[in-house]
């Protein structure tokens, strides 16, 4: 507390529903962690408050802005870092993506207690490994890179440009989880995809997941969305299938008119371009990791009140 009546502090406050301390399990052992060891951990302090099934907590936005302009600005005059920071995301989705598949092929009703305590604590690092560059990266970027991007066509052409033009070229061009998600099943919908609903359902399981465990995505869930798409017209399910297959293109085009129209130089926006489109990936990529996570955790807690005299809503604030 003396931190927050010491210095007047300008806090940012988040509040979430429906999220218990195990849902954020792999988050809270880095509040212990030191900030040194870890590069892209920004949490020189945070409040934390859980009440109910709500969640909130705090941060020092001053703090925030000038660790992630740093950051950014790294980003965007090193391209040997943002490598780096592009491949610490793709290659931890990668390695959860195979972790979470053979800890799902593994039955916790079978497992001995000592083992799903194990599958527990390899989960927990799972996602603190994620946390340790994703957390703060992911969102403070979404906090700020309006902020520097605005900063920086200041910077170029001035106020000339309109606040409609600005949203346009803010919008990402690589596609969403979402939007993939729903490319497939339009084309499982009109036959053009030969896929194994069991491999659509391992890709996309966690895409409907909210954070309390709930929504997990199912082969008959997947089978109803599909049954629900069938109701539309062919006609309509193949425009609809053609604006997400055309979207990129389309913003690329619009990136083009735009930087052309006032005159920016396209050697210098294209970085920014480059890491919006990047992060719009990674943001994807931490909520995957996460979700995933929370699945198999869910799934022992589940397990644990059948073996001991323990409430399942008790283990959630445990």
């Amino acid at each position: 507390m003396s931190m927050l009546t010491n210095k007047k502090r300008n806090l940012r406050v988040y509040e979430r529903d429906h999220i218990y301390p195990q849902s954020i399990s792999y988050y809270l052992p880095l509040m212990r962690e030191n900030v040194e060891e870890h590069k892209y951990t920004a949490k020189f302090w945070e409040v934390i408050v859980f009440k109910d099934d709500f969640f909130w907590w705090a941060r020092d936005t001053a703090y925030l802005e000038k660790a992630f302009r740093g950051w950014f600005d790294t980003w965007l005059n090193n391209e040997e870092e943002l490598d780096k920071i592009s491949g610490l995301y793709e290659k931890n989705v990668q390695n959860m993506r195979d972790y979470y598949r053979r800890a799902k092929s593994q039955k916790v009703i079978e497992m001995k207690n000592f083992e799903l305590l194990k599958v527990y604590q390899q989960t927990l690092q799972c996602g603190l490994n994620n946390m340790y560059f994703a957390e703060y990266t992911s969102d403070l970027f979404d906090d700020y890179f309006a902020l520097l991007f605005r900063e920086f066509l200041n910077k170029e052409i001035g106020d000339k440009i309109s606040s409609e033009d600005i949203l346009t070229l803010r919008q990402p061009a690589s596609p969403t989880a979402v939007s993939d998600f729903r490319k497939e099943l339009i084309l499982i919908s009109l036959g053009k995809a030969e896929v194994e609903l069991e491999i659509f359902l391992d890709k996309f399981s966690w895409i409907q997941m909210s954070w309390d465990g709930t929504n997990e995505l199912t082969l008959e869930k997947i089978n109803q969305e599909i049954e629900n798409l069938n109701r539309n017209k062919v006609n309509s399910r193949e425009q609809e299938l053609d604006s997400l297959l055309n979207r990129q293109a389309v913003i690329f085009s619009q990136r083009k008119k735009l930087v052309d129209k006032y005159k920016i130089k396209p050697e210098e926006i294209s970085k920014y371009f480059l890491i919006l489109d990047k992060f719009n990936l990674y943001h994807d990529f931490r909520k995957e990791v996460q979700m995933k996570c929370n699945q198999i955790i869910y799934q022992i807690l589940r397990e644990i009140p059948k073996r001991f005299n323990l409430k399942y809503a008790d283990l959630m604030f445990y």
